[in-house]
């Protein structure tokens, strides 16, 4: 067999299924503290952005702020790349109550508190056994904004809660 056909059949069997990282869908629900209309748009921004891309903590964005890289819909992406203990890749799914998860999916609870100072707090879900388990709690998480642009706050708000979701 020549060398060019031997790193060929190597090359292809290294390619499998199971070199793919697995999506873990996270569902979220928004809720607004206090509502008012300013807020009701970040809540709208946020519900719309978030499905539109799957996260993921790779080797290479670990170390740097926001600590994840976002990804098309269509990409795989493969295990190796993810910086352990995140071993899977997130993917944002608005919650309903009519969806019935699959095992190991989360359910994001975000409360908002956009007034004077923006911040929000998050709750975090697991399904097993058929229902929704308690994982964590967040605290009251400030976003250091001197922005008043609904956009800019809106990505300052994304940024923040896509990344705590990974803890």
């Amino acid at each position: 067999m020549r060398p060019y056909a031997i790193l060929l059949v190597i090359a292809a069997s290294c390619i499998t299924s199971s070199s793919i990282a697995p999506e873990v869908i996270f569902y979220y629900q928004i809720e607004i503290i206090n509502p008012d209309p300013a807020a009701n748009i970040i809540r709208q921004e946020l519900e719309q952005s978030f499905p539109l891309r799957k996260y993921a903590i790779t080797n290479s964005s670990g170390n740097t702020k926001p600590f994840y890289q976002e990804f098309e819909l269509n990409y795989d992406l493969a295990i190796d790349s993810l910086m352990p203990p995140h071993t899977f890749v997130h993917k944002m799914q608005p919650f309903s109550e009519a969806i019935i998860p699959e095992t190991d999916s989360r359910l994001l609870k975000i409360h908002l508190f956009p007034e004077k100072e923006p911040s929000y707090s998050m709750e975090i879900y697991l399904w097993e056994n058929s229902s929704w388990n308690f994982l964590a709690q967040t605290g009251i998480h400030p976003i250091n904004s001197e922005e008043s642009e609904y956009q800019e706050l809106t990505e300052k708000f994304r940024e923040s809660i896509i990344q705590f979701s990974f803890k």
